[in-house]
């Protein structure tokens, strides 16, 4: 049977009977775009929500196969996928691939000189060993999952918090000072050191160290990072529950 009509309005006519006619016309022409370029999937989102996907196959006469697909649970599982390749499983912050990205993308954003200043903190939880020693990971999961609480209500909004692994914890902050970074660390150290009452019926309590690296102009990312590093370290060294600035002549090997 031949039809008197192109395949976009054919097309369209699908979509109106079954979504509407204001998706009829943004179908239409989305098609038409989509049947002037190569055979790649043409991506709709309706208004509910869902995702369609549309395929074109050619065939030997000429012609082609036309497939419009629901792709919905397909698409929000990857998207899970994405998120989790980039955060941390426990507590839901950004893991340490995010926070290079992130990095890399502010970086090269100040290597132009504009002006101001970006602090990268290092924290590391000092007495969280013995937690996990004396009362088993699940108590150790459960402070970790709360001092990620903490973190998120101590920042600003923009400010970024990361989970490296373990008890490490790594804080990207924009526009700071000296004296604005000494502030917060001296704000999260206090509130990471107030009592973490646990559901087995248990308290526990812990402290935090905090070491802080301003970058310098057209500094590499993993320059940066060891710098504060270094700086949470002379923090630990001092005796803990404290924090201590890096310097740019730190030398990395």
């Amino acid at each position: 049977m031949k039809l008197n009509v192109s395949l976009p309005e054919f097309i369209g006519h699908v979509g109106l009977a079954k979504f509407g006619e204001t998706f009829e016309k943004q179908l239409v022409k989305r098609c038409t775009a989509w049947l002037s370029e190569e055979y790649r999937p043409l991506d709709l989102k309706l208004g509910d929500g869902r995702q369609l996907e549309m395929t074109r196959n050619p065939v030997p006469d000429g012609s082609a196969v036309i497939i419009i697909e629901d792709v919905t649970e397909r698409r929000e599982s990857e998207a899970k996928i994405l998120h989790w390749a980039r955060h941390d499983l426990l507590t839901g912050l950004p893991n340490r691939r995010y926070l290079r990205e992130r990095l890399e993308r502010i970086l090269s954003r100040y290597a132009a000189d504009n002006g101001s200043a970006l602090a990268v903190m290092y924290l590391d939880l000092d007495g969280f060993k013995k937690v996990n020693d004396s009362l088993g990971h699940a108590a150790g999961d459960q402070v970790l999952q709360t001092v990620a609480d903490r973190l998120r209500k101590t920042l600003r909004h923009g400010e970024l918090v990361a989970r490296l692994g373990g008890d490490e914890f790594a804080l990207v902050v924009e526009n700071a000072t000296p004296a604005t970074s000494a502030a917060l660390a001296q704000r999260i150290i206090q509130n990471l050191s107030e009592p973490y009452p646990l559901s087995m019926g248990t308290t526990v309590r812990i402290g935090a160290s905090v070491g802080i690296a301003f970058a310098t102009k057209n500094e590499p990312v993993d320059q940066l990072k060891k710098r504060a590093d270094a700086a949470l370290y002379e923090a630990k060294e001092a005796g803990k529950g404290t924090f201590r600035f890096s310097t740019a002549e730190v030398v990395v090997k």
